[in-house]
């Protein structure tokens, strides 16, 4: 007997088609990206040998006309997220819109949390950064607006273990993450260049490079010029969390004594118990996250 049609389903399909197309045609993939090789974009022929299918049936989970929904989530979740905590939102998407493409109800319809940690302030340290990202707001042409201030500076009055110390950035990073929305082409975040950042091998990614006091910190509002970030939806419908994070690797801190101890001495002990005692997340290139914040849309926070 063949299945009984069911029409009520198709925008749930539909919507999950829309989520495979974006991981599929951004090259999302579990493993870290090589910046030497930059995005690889998948094609029907590597993901079907990646998910032990076919050409013409994966080419079928990305028809958002006449979707066809996948017998298996779990190979796509598995090659395309892994068990990076970094995409676990983005997965858990992808397997409740694969549920209820089936007609499965949700095992819990409370929305996962955007982030699965929550650090310890960074401010226990340092008052080093303060990153301040507003909700966002719709334009006429189905982006979000998302108004963003960024303070970089060193902070000259931290003390720790009994040591006075100073403690600055040399070399932060921002990044913009979200399974639904990307920053737009005219933006800082995907490649129109500044004289204060730099772009890197990944989307979303800005490295900041000035202002610098006489010690080489950073010390400024690099984003002054460019307050607001253009958001455009990876996929109809996309009303997912955008997670704004400012995060610096080990020899992007600078730590000096306020005495005469030596500056190497400073900066080992501080980092080594930044770094290690476990209070900060920190990413697969080993950068610490300092300062991170997550917005809704307003339609998915009011439905929430």
């Amino acid at each position: 007997m063949a299945p009984r049609s069911r029409p009520e389903l198709l925008k749930h399909k539909r919507f999950l088609a829309g989520l495979i197309v974006a991981a599929w045609e951004n090259g999302q993939r579990a493993e870290a990206m090589n910046p030497k090789q930059g995005i690889r974009r998948w094609t029907a022929d590597t993901l079907a040998n990646a998910v032990s299918s076919n050409i013409s049936t994966v080419q079928g989970w990305r028809d958002e006309k006449r979707p066809h929904r996948p017998p298996l989530i779990m190979p796509l979740l598995r090659v395309f997220y892994g068990d990076r905590p970094e995409f676990q939102t983005a997965r858990q998407t992808m397997l409740e819109a694969w549920r209820r493409a089936g007609g499965v109800p949700d095992i819990d319809s409370t929305p996962p949390p955007p982030r699965t940690i929550e650090p310890t302030p960074f401010t226990k340290y340092a008052e080093i950064v303060d990153l301040e990202v507003s909700q966002p707001t719709p334009d006429n042409h189905s982006n979000l607006i998302v108004p963003v201030t960024l303070r970089l500076h060193p902070d000259t009055n931290c003390e720790f273990e009994g040591k006075k110390v100073e403690i600055g950035v040399t070399e932060p990073y921002v990044m913009i993450e979200s399974a639904h929305w990307r920053p737009s082409p005219d933006s800082v975040f995907r490649g129109k260049k500044h004289p204060k950042l730099k772009g890197v091998g990944r989307s979303g990614t800005i490295r900041i490079v000035g202002d610098k006091d006489s010690k080489g910190r950073i010390d400024d509002t690099p984003l002054e010029d460019e307050p607001r970030v253009t958001m455009e939806p990876l996929h109809d419908g996309a009303d997912g969390p955008i997670t704004f994070s400012v995060r610096v690797p080990r020899d992007g801190f600078l730590v000096t004594p306020r005495d005469a101890a030596p500056p190497t001495d400073a900066q080992n002990t501080v980092l080594d118990a930044i770094f290690n005692d476990g209070a900060f997340p920190q990413d697969d290139k080993k950068r610490l996250t300092i300062a991170s914040e997550t917005v809704r849309p307003r339609a998915t926070r009011d439905s929430q």
